[in-house]
């Protein structure tokens, strides 16, 4: 303390920056960074056919998934509580999955004779941790981006950090700055 030479400062282990906050900081960054980095790509003719059958594939195997657990649980002569309450809602899951199909349908019809796509750099490994606040906002951990489509970036982030964010308004915020298609926004929800 009695050296002048020597400047001392406290070790900050963290700042306290709200959840929500830090995620429409992100997401903005993330738009503009979509926004600036993106251009058109010729797509060979079967591109959209391999999503869609990749996605109706996924679905089938929910709903197959699905039905085979609502018939072991229905074998059973007692069900417990949470048993009991996912036969209740599992209707609400099998209209889900034909919502989804249906929706599949329409966005296929769409862009099955499309011979271009919408790319963009994407940092394909989003999570909260990745985002640093500062003078210049920045995004780090760089080693898995890619050039792809732009909405890859936000369905990673929704698989990793809905649970821990208000995603609603994560995905408003985005849709605001970003200039999605309807399909590429069509595709975004299907998923």
């Amino acid at each position: 303390d009695s050296r002048s030479d020597v400047n001392i400062y406290e070790y900050v282990e963290d700042v306290h920056y709200p959840v929500d906050q830090k995620s429409i900081d992100m997401i903005k960054v993330v738009a503009a960074l979509h926004a600036k980095t993106s251009y058109n790509k010729e797509v060979r003719e079967d591109k959209y056919k391999e999503i869609y059958d990749n996605l109706k594939e996924n679905l089938e195997y929910y709903k197959g998934n699905y039905d085979n657990i609502v018939s072991r649980i229905e074998e059973k002569i007692f069900m417990s509580p949470s048993e009991y309450l996912f036969i209740r809602n599992s209707s609400k899951l099998k209209n889900q999955i034909g919502f989804c199909e249906t929706k599949l349908d329409d966005w296929y019809d769409k862009v099955k004779d499309k011979r271009e796509t919408r790319v963009s750099v994407i940092h394909n490994n989003l999570r909260l941790e990745h985002f640093l606040k500062g003078s210049k906002d920045a995004l780090i951990s760089w080693d898995k981006s890619t050039i792809d489509s732009p909405i890859l970036d936000i369905y990673n982030l929704y698989q990793r950090e809905a649970l821990n964010i208000e995603f609603g308004s994560v995905l408003r915020e985005y849709l605001h700055h970003a200039n999605l298609d309807e399909s590429e926004e069509e595709l975004l929800f299907i998923l």
